[in-house]
């Protein structure tokens, strides 16, 4: 913030900075920068004035106009299940490894692995939802249906995920990981060692560019393939409507009818 966005917005008032303003400043930057470095700054700036909007600083976010980066081409990485099979192998792989060097590995970064990314690919939630769940956030309806409170949200809206049957199982083995007193969080785990352990699981893959928020999507595409109505895909993943899944979610299902047809001929 101090070196990217301070020196061009550090002394402009929130509320009169135009669109035209960002769009110098990416050009700017991109002059002296790559273009992925230029969209990780833009991001952030993008989150400040999203608080702004929610805060009442200012009506709307000048950068949601904002000219697109140049360089920057837009990632749809689907996680196949041959994907998915390589992505659990590894998991277990590396959990096998940790628990014959149990007496060297801290509880807190062992036995939760696959448990959180089998847990990202049932419930298609985002990084830092999942790591801010506690055990206040489940909720048991009936003896069938089980939801978790995602409160953390993007959009700062609560909403409610039911689980799989997976999710509950991962719930269960999850109550028995020892953590320290009081931690009563699902995942007790920190983003530094999250990200670390992530990286190390992608590698083992061998897959090469496969990352968490892939999951996301590939829990979207399952879904709107089985026939998932879209509105409720998108109310799963947090979205407060179904432009934001076509754009970076699921697969086009009517280009897909259109390919079988031609194919036909």
């Amino acid at each position: 913030i101090a070196s990217a966005l301070g020196p061009t917005f550090g002394k402009k008032a929130l509320n009169i900075i135009s669109i035209a303003d960002v769009n110098r400043w990416i050009g700017k930057q991109s002059a002296e920068l790559k273009p992925a470095t230029v969209q990780r700054q833009l991001a952030t700036f993008n989150a400040i004035m999203n608080d702004a909007v929610r805060s009442g600083v200012i009506e709307r976010n000048p950068t949601e106009r904002a000219d697109r980066i140049k360089g920057i081409e837009p990632r749809q990485r689907f996680v196949t299940e041959e994907d998915w099979q390589k992505i659990l192998k590894a998991t277990d792989k590396i959990e096998e490894g940790q628990e014959k060097n149990k007496e060297r590995t801290p509880q807190q970064i062992r036995g939760w692995l696959r448990h959180y990314v089998v847990w990202a690919y049932n419930s298609g939630m985002r990084r830092s939802e999942i790591l801010n769940l506690t055990w206040g956030h489940v909720r048991k309806v009936d003896e069938e249906t089980t939801v978790i409170e995602v409160g953390n949200t993007k959009t700062g809206k609560p909403r409610f995920v039911t689980c799989t049957k997976e999710m509950k199982l991962i719930l269960t083995a999850l109550a028995k990981l020892e953590r320290a007193q009081d931690d009563d969080r699902l995942f007790p785990v920190s983003l530094t060692t999250l990200k670390r352990s992530l990286t190390r699981l992608w590698k083992a893959t061998g897959l090469g560019d496969v990352r968490l928020h892939d999951l996301r999507r590939t829990h979207a595409t399952i879904l709107i393939q089985r026939n998932v109505d879209p509105r409720t895909v998108a109310g799963r993943l947090g979205h407060t409507g179904t432009a934001m899944l076509a754009k970076h979610y699921a697969v086009d299902l009517g280009d897909k009818e259109a390919a079988a047809v031609f194919g036909k001929g």
